[in-house]
This record gives C-alpha cells, structure tokens and sequence, in this order.
C-alpha cells in the first residue's frame, strides 16, 4: 500500500476518457462513411466507443474489403487531422491528477485499441506522455477490446499483477475488457457512456466518476 492507496498501477483509456477526441471521432468517422455510401450517424459511432477501427468498419459496412477500408480510414484521420489543430486535447483536471496519482508513487500506463503511432502522438500532442511509465497500444497479433490483450500486455510491463491494477474508462468495450483482464474497473461517466447499460451488464464496476480528478478519492477507498 502506498499513501492510502490499495493499488499499485493505474492504466487509463485514451480517447473518451484523457483526451477529449469522441465528438470529433464520431464526427469524422460518420462523414467518412457517409462519403463512401453508408448512412451511419455520430450517435451510431459512440455505440462502438473503444473498438478497434477496423471492427468499426467492418460493422458498419458489412464488408471485409481492405481498399475500401483504407479508402474510409485516410478519410477519417485527414478530417480528425485538420479539425484537431485548434482543439485542447486534454479533459479539465487531468494533468494535475496524474501529477497526483504519480506523487503517490503510483504506476501509470495507457492501455489503448488506437494505433502506436496515433496515440503517442495525441498523448504527446496533449504534453501528458512523459507522465506514462508504459503507453500500451494496439500491436500487430493483438486483439483489440473488448478482448483484454492491450490490458495484460501493459500490466505485464509494469510488473504488477491484475489485481494490483484498475482501469479507467468511458465505454461499455472499456469495461468488458477491464473484466476479461481480471481488472478493477472506473467509470467515467460521459454524455456518450450509456452508463446505465454499463452498469447493467454484469461487467462490473468498482466506482462511477464524473470527473477524472475524483479517482484519487475512489483509489483511497478501493477494496
């Protein structure tokens, strides 16, 4: 136990839940698709909150075909790229917890189903990646969630075990995962989080947030 807390790692979703991205995503992957002849809405892309890309599109057109999926996916990273230039990345308070959760002498991680090279740019972009001590993307052999491979792959780098660690995140994939890892798992309430259906889902959740800056006092009193 270190200052309170029962836990030794904290790992932590990218989008949604540090870096303010769902709307833009949302945004940009339904004109993507739109523009390659499927009616899907933003609203239909926050139901697939924290799924890999290409499980988003497989989903949405039905197809397993690679060049169209290239075709949908540079679509979408151009328009996230150019809207992103004038955006804060970071939710409010964020920094300064994990400058508290490290003052703790707590193990950080991000364990994430974007690319490596996506979300290292953003986390650095958004002037937190230093603060990571393991920034846990999708590999290539990897199962994006709600499997559990980036989870263990980031516990297994910082040399905790499952239950040694709690995740944190904004979607019922974030959770299923979390549960499949052998992980505590937060909440992050957002507007797109469905939280009833979350918590009724029998994924289990230790605590519900509203606000990232709350997860130390949840860490305080976690079992």
């Amino acid at each position: 136990m270190r200052s309170g807390f029962v836990v030794r790692a904290v790992l932590f979703d990218m989008d949604g839940t540090l870096i303010d991205t769902m709307d833009l995503i949302a945004e940009c992957w339904s004109q993507a698709l739109k523009a390659h002849g499927y009616s899907v809405s933003k609203e239909d892309i926050y139901r697939a909150a924290g799924l890999p890309a290409v499980t988003i599109m497989k989903m949405y057109t039905g197809v397993e075909d690679p060049e169209l999926h290239s075709s949908i996916r540079s679509y979408a990273n151009k328009c996230f790229e150019e809207r992103l230039k004038s955006k804060d990345l970071l939710f409010p308070r964020v920094k300064e917890t994990l400058l508290e959760l490290k003052k703790n002498g707590l193990l950080l991680g991000v364990a994430t189903s974007s690319s490596c090279k996506r979300a290292r740019a953003l986390l650095a972009q958004a002037g937190v990646a230093e603060l990571f001590d393991v920034v846990q993307c999708l590999e290539e052999g990897m199962s994006g969630k709600p499997e559990p491979d980036v989870l263990v792959a980031a516990i297994k780098k910082l040399g905790v075990s499952p239950r040694e660690a709690i995740y944190v995140g904004d979607s019922l994939v974030d959770c299923i995962a979390a549960s499949n890892a052998g992980v505590k798992f937060v909440l992050v309430a957002r507007s797109w989080s469905s939280t009833s259906s979350i918590l009724g889902s029998g994924c289990g959740v230790l605590a519900v947030i509203e606000d990232v800056a709350e997860l130390p006092r949840v860490l305080k009193q976690a079992p």
